[in-house]
């Protein structure tokens, strides 16, 4: 936060259990969790949080509930605009129809309050999982999953000029993937980060070939105008290991850029329980800028 103060946004998940479920299937480290659990029941839940802490982490507030009264997620990185207010992206869920959107809260007071929601982009098609960035000139870029229209797993990109009161119409770029991850260094160059990379459907990070990455960057160097391929992400072992989704970026005081991604362990595909809890793993790349680039 501007006065050094940290947040951390989260979401908690409720899943009714389903009718008639055997006891041996109570544990949670045997079964397929959908067996167990209705994760499509309109009684699910999904609530945003918010935390603050003003002593480096050590010690946390309460949690403050983002949208109280309805469904929604916390996903994505906060960032402070040029007016000093921070903004930290949501995926709330639209009444009618059952759809989500993209939208930001809004902080004047270093996290201590939170504004209503304010869509980016919503209406029938769907748009989720937002990433902002503030782009050199001051302009914040928000780059969304695409669920419907697009096809489901393109992105789509807006741009706010008034630090994210107002958005331009969502337009469809040519990055496929999900879970997206924005950062802006000092130099002005914007990064992003992509899950499931050319991926248009989740389970095909699960069955591609060996030595195979679907956590890619992409760099901006026109403030999010355009953007370009840059590297895949590695993991030790090529053949079984393969970074593929929730990549995080980090900038480090020597100027390079620490990138977390969720992993994949193909040794384990034959278990129930792969993709759920066995076999994942978080595998650290650590990038440094070319001179060239």
């Amino acid at each position: 936060m501007p006065d050094g103060s940290l947040i951390l946004t989260y979401t908690q998940h409720y899943w009714p259990m389903r009718k008639d479920v055997p006891a041996e299937w109570l544990n949670p480290l045997k079964v397929d969790p959908t067996k167990v659990w209705d994760m499509t029941s309109p009684a699910r839940k999904y609530e945003a949080c918010i935390i603050r802490s003003t002593d480096n982490g050590k010690a946390w507030s309460e949690p403050v509930r983002i949208m109280p009264d309805s469904n929604c997620w916390a996903f994505g990185r906060p960032v402070t605009a040029k007016d000093g207010s921070v903004l930290v992206p949501l995926i709330p869920q639209l009444p009618e129809p059952a759809q989500w959107c993209s939208a930001i809260v809004r902080s004047i007071d270093n996290g201590k309050t939170w504004s209503k929601p304010w869509n980016i982009a919503d209406g029938p098609l769907g748009f989720n999982e937002v990433t902002l960035g503030v782009a050199n000139n001051g302009d914040i870029v928000a780059i969304f999953r695409d669920t419907i229209a697009g096809p489901r797993r393109q992105f789509r990109q807006a741009i706010s000029i008034d630090n994210g009161k107002t958005w331009s119409e969502p337009k469809l770029i040519d990055i496929w993937g999900k879970m997206p991850d924005m950062l802006t260094l000092p130099s002005g160059r914007m990064l992003l980060m992509v899950g499931s990379l050319d991926c248009m459907d989740g389970g095909l990070a699960f069955t591609g070939p060996p030595n195979s990455s679907y956590a890619g960057l992409f760099i901006s160097d026109d403030n999010g105008k355009t953007w370009k391929r840059d590297v895949l992400m590695l993991a030790q072992d090529l053949k079984n290991l393969y970074p593929f989704d929730s990549p995080v970026m980090v900038l480090l005081k020597n100027g390079n850029i620490l990138a977390t991604s969720h992993t994949a362990d193909r040794s384990y595909r034959d278990g129930p329980l792969f993709g759920w809890r066995d076999g994942l793993h978080c595998v650290i790349n650590e990038l440094a800028p070319t001179r060239k680039n």
